[in-house]
């Protein structure tokens, strides 16, 4: 299988149902984001809304492709020039809303300790 046939448009992204929403940079993806992102894929079908940080070290589609191969990731949507937002392709559910945060705060909080 061709993973970047999991690297989806928005339009795409919005006949989802029943996704978890994880939004990140993964800029770069390090085996502990894997680790989280298997952990989250126990619950159910993991979809990533892939941002850019504002000097990336990889290419947005490059970032994409790595996620796509991973097993665990369902969909990768890539929030580009379009601007699109977690509210505005998913309405994420309730159950997965604290892990989300919680692996949205994890990764920025590597994020910032990696630039300092």
């Amino acid at each position: 299988m061709d993973t970047r046939s999991k690297i989806i448009s928005a339009a795409e992204a919005a006949q989802l149902k029943y996704a978890s929403l994880v939004h990140g940079y993964f800029d770069p993806l390090t085996a502990d984001h894997v680790r989280r992102l298997q952990e989250l894929a126990a619950e159910g079908p993991i979809t990533i809304l892939l941002d850019s940080p504002q000097a990336p070290l990889l290419p947005a589609g490059a970032r994409a492709e790595l996620l796509a191969a991973l097993n665990t990731v369902k969909q990768v949507i890539i929030a580009d020039e379009t601007q699109i937002n977690a509210a505005s392709v998913i309405d994420e559910r309730t159950s997965d809303l604290l892990r989300t945060e919680q692996l949205m705060a994890h990764v920025k909080q590597r994020q910032n300790a990696a630039r300092d």
